[in-house]
C-alpha cells in the first residue's frame, strides 16, 4: 500500500485501525467485498446534506466519530 499510494507508515496504520473499526460494526470488509464489492457498505454509508435538513437517520452503524474516515477508506 505505501507503495502503491505514496502513504507514510502512519498514515496506513491509521487507515487500518479505521478499517477495524468498520468491520466492528458492519463486518468483515473483505466478505462484504467478496459479495457485492462494498456497494452495499456505500450505500449505507452514503448520507447527504438533504438527509441531514430532512432529520434521515444515517443507515450505518459506525459511530458518527468515525464517519468521515469510514467513507475515504471504503472509496
Amino acid at each position: 500500500m505505501a507503495d502503491v499510494r505514496g502513504l507514510r507508515a502512519p498514515t496506513i496504520k491509521s487507515r487500518l485501525t479505521n478499517c477495524r473499526r468498520v468491520e466492528k460494526f458492519e463486518g468483515d470488509l473483505d466478505s462484504l467485498f467478496e459479495l457485492d464489492r462494498l456497494a452495499d457498505l456505500l450505500e449505507k454509508l452514503t448520507y447527504s446534506a438533504e438527509d441531514q435538513r430532512n432529520g434521515r437517520r444515517s443507515r450505518h452503524r459506525v459511530p458518527i466519530a468515525a464517519y468521515h474516515d469510514v467513507i475515504r477508506i471504503v472509496k
